[in-house]
């Protein structure tokens, strides 16, 4: 009964992770020599700060190509453990 739940919150986890921006912008903006930077952050600066947009589509292409990959591999390998009843 609860193996769906936690199915749910660990794919929702994985995606939440990869969407850190706030706390990079806010408290480092990046880090020395870019020790801090996220997926995320870096198409925020390549399309906002830099004005390269073909740059920052083709990062944000790439990540949706990673959280499905992710995911497919979640649903491939939690599918037997998940039990509805």
């Amino acid at each position: 009964m609860i193996s769906p739940t936690l199915f749910f919150v660990s794919i929702t986890a994985t995606i939440s992770s990869f969407q850190i921006f706030d706390a990079v912008n806010l408290i480092t903006g990046g880090g020395p020599l870019n020790s801090t930077n996220t997926l995320v952050y870096y198409i925020y600066e390549q399309t906002y700060k830099f004005g390269k947009l073909g740059t920052g589509s083709a990062a944000s292409l790439l990540l949706l190509i990673l959280v499905g990959v992710l995911t497919f591999l979640y649903f491939k390998v939690l599918e037997k453990r998940v039990h509805y009843q």
